[in-house]
């Protein structure tokens, strides 16, 4: 049996997700004849100083102060300074990188972030390892020069803006290949009707239905939303999903406890079955994340992004221009927005078109027997 490893590292869900979908899809349609295992290469590699930056400038930077980390990534948007950040946080990352591939001896190496991915193309460049590697790039509109690995066998993009950022910085063309974003197939059609899920849930049945993921968000944001659809008397339903944010789950549930509505508030912690959620929904609400965001277009969901940082302006972007939903970064934005849409369903039955006639793929398939050739 052959071994496929997926590297990720645990930032979020956007290089985690993905990994696990094509985990489960080659693991199941290739049952057998391959073994895929996705490792969280931080934890294994006990890579504690690059994890502590890279999460650390994550949660207290990119998600609290987008304008700050968006200027810090565009001065470090050149090989010189990828180059330096790269070496700096990955010294003695190699060796250890090296002994856990001799160990597993996989047939093929899989990374979603690029700071293993360039650890692994040293090895390839100047230790002559040979083990194939292919990099994916989970940022679907957006290229960064920290992508760009010119030692990797080949490059998996999910957009041809993508493609031509990576051949502008240096990575070969024929390396770069395009691909639909890949989401767990649960994502695309769960084969229940919406009725029936939002029976299932506890949820009502003939209401326009909002879905926001607030995991990330601060309290005071959150409360601000409370109280304005407390205030408005909407007739609509919002579901607030806290994910692990049991404090901010608490607060809010307290909040609208006794509140009888409309509109109808309920507050969730976190959920293992998000697609019903999604599904339940009308529209969804969150940060413009690649892994939120077609998750919930497979689901032919219009999509209100709420927050995005510099990395995901180009995912923003990308539903807005084609009529797949809004931006609104501000919750003054927002409320206006939950007014017009809740006063106009001629917005949701247009949005709901253009998915639709757009026609959104999932690349799991895809990308998987991509991956699977690879290793032969």
């Amino acid at each position: 049996m052959k071994k496929i490893i997926i590297g990720m590292i645990m930032l979020g869900d956007g290089h985690r997700a993905p990994a696990l979908a094509l985990c489960n899809y080659i693991n199941q349609h290739y049952a057998g004849q391959y073994e895929v295992k996705v490792v969280d290469l931080a934890k294994e590699l006990k890579a504690d100083f690059a994890y502590y930056v890279y999460s650390n400038s994550w949660n207290k930077v990119g998600l609290k102060k987008p304008r700050l980390s968006g200027l810090i990534m565009n001065i470090g948007d050149n090989s010189f300074v990828s180059w330096l950040i790269n070496g700096l946080f990955g010294m003695g990352l190699k060796k250890r990188l090296k002994r856990f591939l001799l160990r597993e001896k996989p047939q093929l190496f899989v990374t979603t972030h690029y700071f293993f991915a360039h650890r692994f193309g040293a090895l390839k460049h100047r230790n002559g390892m040979a083990i194939p590697h292919i990099s994916i790039n989970t940022d679907p509109f957006w290229a960064h020069h920290f992508w760009a690995d010119r030692h990797c066998d080949s490059m998996v993009v999910f957009s041809e803006e993508a493609k031509k950022e990576l051949a502008k910085r240096g990575v070969a063309r024929e390396k770069i290949h395009i691909f639909p974003y890949p989401v767990n197939p649960k994502f695309e059609r769960i084969g229940k009707d919406r009725l029936q899920i939002r029976r299932k849930l506890g949820l009502q049945t003939d209401v326009l239905t909002f879905v926001m993921s607030a995991g990330g968000e601060g309290l005071g944001a959150m409360e601000d939303h409370i109280r304005f659809l407390m205030n408005k008397k909407l007739n609509i339903q919002f579901i607030i999903i806290c994910g692990r944010n049991r404090k901010l789950q608490a607060r809010l549930e307290k909040d609208v406890s006794g509140f009888a509505g409309p509109p109808f508030i309920l507050i969730r912690g976190f959920v293992d079955n998000m697609e019903e959620y999604v599904s339940a929904s009308d529209f969804v609400v969150g940060k413009a994340g690649a892994n939120f965001t077609f998750e919930a277009l497979n689901l032919e969901k219009p999509v209100i992004h709420n927050a995005w940082v510099i990395n995901e302006a180009g995912t923003k972007d990308f539903v807005v221009k084609n009529g797949f939903g809004f931006a609104a970064q501000s919750a003054h934005e927002l409320h206006d927005l939950l007014i017009r849409i809740s006063n106009d369903r001629e917005i949701l039955k247009l949005c709901n078109e253009r998915i639709r006639s757009f026609g959104i793929e999932n690349g799991v398939e895809k990308l998987g027997d991509f991956i699977v050739s690879h290793s032969n």
